[in-house]
């Protein structure tokens, strides 16, 4: 023991170089081990939680008679057209009326699927405030301003399933922003 702790003190005080070289390997060996832990943790966890409270959800809905949900067919063809959308990025909200469990229910379906499409991306809650009509599928759209291309496509996307979908504007928002509110099961 007391040649380790003499060879040890032979080392001390560490060089400038030394000092750099060990806080270097240090915050490497952090950022490394914390982001690999955050991916995996993260997204695979949340992923197959959310998944299991959906279900959970869904057969509950379902006991009550009141449940929409996507078919295969729908789900084929929403996957299908927005597949075709070409490259880039895009990203929208689903959100759902207040006060109603079915239309979050259905929201979140919309949102696992569009998240399953390469490019695609959806994230959503409840809404805190109506204001829009709270019957069926709408999208939302700034008011005065040329709808987005994109909007367009979910739309037709949404249309060619089968799924009915209106038209809203709201004059807030930046002019490219589009939000897709499901609103409780038409009459």
């Amino acid at each position: 023991m007391e040649n380790f702790f003499e060879s040890f003190m032979s080392l001390w005080p560490p060089t400038n170089g030394q000092r750099v070289a060990f806080l270097s390997v240090l915050g490497c060996s952090f950022v490394l081990g914390f982001s690999v832990s955050q991916y995996l943790s993260h997204e695979e966890v949340d992923t197959a939680e959310q998944r299991v409270k959906l279900a959970e959800q869904k057969a509950n809905a379902a006991s009550l008679g009141t449940a929409r949900h996507l078919s295969d067919d729908q789900k084929a063809a929403i996957i299908r057209s927005l597949s075709a959308a070409g490259s880039g990025q895009f990203a929208f909200s689903i959100m759902s009326t207040p006060s109603c469990e079915e239309c979050e229910l259905y929201a979140q379906e919309l949102r696992y699927l569009i998240k399953e499409i390469p490019n695609w991306s959806a994230d959503g809650s409840p809404a805190i405030f109506g204001g829009h009509q709270d019957r069926g599928l709408q999208m939302i759209v700034k008011a005065g301003a040329p709808r987005p291309k994109n909007a367009n496509i979910v739309v037709n996307a949404l249309l060619g399933a089968g799924i009915a979908v209106s038209w809203a504007e709201d004059p807030s928002g930046p002019d490219d922003q589009y939000t897709l509110l499901v609103g409780r099961p038409a009459k």
